[in-house]
């Protein structure tokens, strides 16, 4: 008899009362078990942390408002799953995206990683309601779409929790330098909202700014291992 691996999901949120209690829900619909499903509240304002406590086994840790990097790491030293996953608070997963990437894992012992397809989509106000509009599935390497060996990810260490870095291109980065081996599903498993908070769209030239300090901070590290060895 094959144990089910035990999986912890992180959820971080700030002031993300809006769309927590839909991101919650698609996570305890999969039809995976067991699950540690913590919710990291970066000292929100708003009822953030009174949505995620009114879900039953929902675990929220509470601190002071430190920015997206700081709050998934102070999850990940909470967490006991032996498999890591991430969702942004105004996003969703898809039923069945767990179990489906939990079995890839277990068909190829030496894979440390899979992520999935993901669809963007907005909300549409028309005459009788609103409309949700899609755009065509992609393969995307994002957190949200990323199941992974716990033991994998401390290989590489914890998000940089530079605010003019980019977390998971940084992350991933060095993931690639430390070997660790990452396959994509064909599925559709995770669903992006796009709406007027996202942060590519509050602050577009900060956001890219954060991608630009990142790859020039990797291609200086790998200069100066490239020195070094």
């Amino acid at each position: 008899m094959i144990v089910p691996t035990p999986v912890s999901v992180i959820v971080p949120v700030y002031n993300g009362e809006r769309f927590l209690a839909e991101a919650l829900q698609s996570i305890c619909a999969q039809d995976y078990q067991p699950l540690e499903l913590l919710v990291v509240d970066d000292g929100s304002t708003d009822t953030s942390a009174a949505i995620a406590a009114g879900f039953p086994g929902v675990r929220v840790l509470r601190k002071a408002h430190s920015g997206l990097a700081a709050t998934l790491n102070h999850g990940l030293r909470q967490a006991g799953g032996e498999m890591l996953a991430f969702l942004d608070a105004d996003d969703r997963w898809l039923p069945g995206k767990l179990a489906l990437q939990v079995a890839a894992l277990h068909r190829q012992p030496d894979l440390d990683m899979v992520f999935g397809h993901v669809r963007q989509f907005t909300v549409c106000q028309e005459a009788d309601g609103e409309r949700e509009v899609f755009s065509r599935p992609q393969p995307v390497l994002s957190k949200s779409a990323l199941l992974i060996r716990s033991a994998s990810f401390w290989r590489v260490g914890e998000f940089v929790e530079q605010r003019d870095r980019h977390d998971f291109l940084d992350w991933y980065a060095r993931a690639l330098a430390a070997g660790l081996q990452a396959a994509i599903l064909p599925d559709l498993l995770v669903e992006r909202r796009i709406h007027d908070s996202n942060v590519g769209r509050t602050d577009p030239a900060a956001q890219q700014q954060r991608y630009l300090n990142t790859l020039r901070a990797l291609i200086q590290q790998r200069r100066q291992s490239a020195v070094d060895g």
